[in-house]
Parts: structure tokens; sequence; C-alpha cells
């Protein structure tokens, strides 16, 4: 058997031993559904009636991406649990699928981590390890050229996946790929942004607090703690930060929270920002 990340292929028989998960109906766990007539027109398309296919059974003509791959990125002193609000219509993946157009319904997804250290030296090498892991990930599902990468970043988990997208528009593995990249409550600093190559290619939206107390004082300045352990809370960089990025599609939350509310966690109250994408 060959696995293609969506489903099983019998050589010998030249055949699918599943059908295209998008003719399921699970409305929990899919935003996009045949019988609802998407993806090329549903089932209103008779071609879409054979559900054991592939393009059409002109697979030289048409090429079949799954636009599944999303990769979350937790912030500082985090981890991936911090996902509480993932899937469904105003969950993480409901937005990126309403903005971007992207389809996943992977918990892997959600287990990307990194040591949440609040140093810059730290957030460079989760930057690489995003790069590697979202190279494996295109390898294993067998994406193609055309596939887009989406990367939602929470906190400096936004500035994580800038730096590594920085890395990705000099890589031949992504020359020709679009990039999406969503951005919540992110602390804005110049010494992260999307460098002058990167800004013209990627899909940049960012979402903010007005109130949230913390993306501002994620700046770096001369007063800062001493280098410590990544694992202890309230050591790293300080300093003044801003909440919007010049060249993105900055998005207030309509429920902000302030100091003594759900303050810096916008990306689990996915509502209170979803009718505005």
């Amino acid at each position: 058997m060959y696995y293609y990340g969506a489903r099983y292929y019998n050589p010998r028989e030249s055949v699918w031993l599943s059908a295209d998960p998008l003719s399921g109906y699970n409305p929990n766990n899919e935003t996009e559904h045949y019988i609802d007539g998407q993806h090329n027109g549903g089932v209103y398309n008779d071609k879409n009636l054979n559900t054991y296919g592939y393009t059409y059974q002109s697979p030289v003509k048409w090429l079949d991406p799954n636009g599944k791959q999303v990769v979350a990125v937790h912030g500082t002193w985090s981890d991936p649990s911090t996902w509480k609000n993932q899937i469904g219509y105003s969950g993480i993946l409901g937005s990126v699928q309403k903005v971007f157009g992207t389809k996943s319904t992977r918990v892997s997804d959600f287990d990307f981590q990194w040591s949440g250290g609040n140093y810059s030296s730290l957030r460079t090498i989760a930057a690489k390890e995003l790069v590697s892991r979202v190279l494996l990930q295109r390898e294993k599902n067998s994406m193609t050229s055309e596939e887009p990468v989406t990367i939602v970043g929470h906190s400096h988990g936004g500035n994580v996946a800038i730096e590594a997208i920085n890395l990705m528009v000099g890589m031949d593995e992504f020359k020709d790929v679009e990039i999406n990249l969503l951005t919540i409550n992110t602390p804005v600093r110049q010494d992260y942004q999307l460098a002058k190559d990167a800004s013209g290619k990627v899909n940049h939206i960012n979402v903010y607090d007005e109130k949230d107390p913390i993306q501002i004082r994620g700046g770096k300045s001369s007063i800062f703690v001493p280098d410590r352990p990544s694992s202890i809370k309230f050591t790293g960089e300080y300093g003044s930060a801003s909440r919007t990025f010049k060249n993105a599609k900055n998005i207030k939350v309509e429920n902000p929270q302030g100091c003594f509310g759900d303050f810096h966690n916008s990306h689990n109250r996915v509502s209170d920002w979803y009718d505005k994408l």
C-alpha cells in the first residue's frame, strides 16, 4: 500500500482503498463537504459522484493538492496544550479555512513544540525547527510545489513563524509556494518583520487586542533579566512593543479583555474576531 496522507492506494489493483475524505459529512471536524455543493461543485458536479477516483481519472492533466497543511506555533512559556479552540466553525482551523481557504482537521497541526524561552536566540532555534517540521510534513504528505503553507502563531510564536518564513523564502523547496500567516496577540518588534522578499508573497493576517498588556511588553530593551533556563517564567527579554504590523491586514478583536479578563488568549476566543476575517 502507498499512503498519501488522505488515503491508501493499492498499486497492484490501481485503486484507492477509501473514498475521498471530502465526500464524508462530519460538520464537527470538516469545513467543506460535497453534500453542501463545495469543492468543485460537490454533488452538483457528476464527476464528483465517483468518490473513489482521483483527479477525475486524469492524473496527467490535473493535480489534487489536499490543502490541509496548517502548523500552529505556541508562544512564550507555553506548549501545544494552549490551543483549546481548534476545530469547528469558529475555531482556529475554521478561521484559516475562511480567510485562506486552507482545509485541515488534524490534531497533529497543533503538536509543534519549542522551548518557549523568552530570548531571541531560542526563537531562532525554534524557527529552524519549524522549517524542518514544515519540510517533513510536506514530504510525508506528498505535497506538490503548488501546495500552500499556512502557519498560525500565538504571542511570540508569531515571531517564530516570521523568522521561519524569512528562511523559507530563500530556499528552493519554497520557491513557488504560497505562504499564509495568521498571528494572534503577537508583540510587534522591529527585529521580527517579514523580509522584503517575503512580504510580497506572504498573506499575513494579524489579530490584536487593544488592551492586551503582554503584547506591548514583549519587546527587547537594555533592561532584561539575565539569561536563565527557558523553563523559568517571567525571565527573559522585556521592553516596549507594538500591536500591529505595517504590511499585514490587522484585525482588532471585538471583545478586548484588559488586565483583568482572559487577556492574551485571543487564540482561544476566535469568535471575538472571526466575523472580521
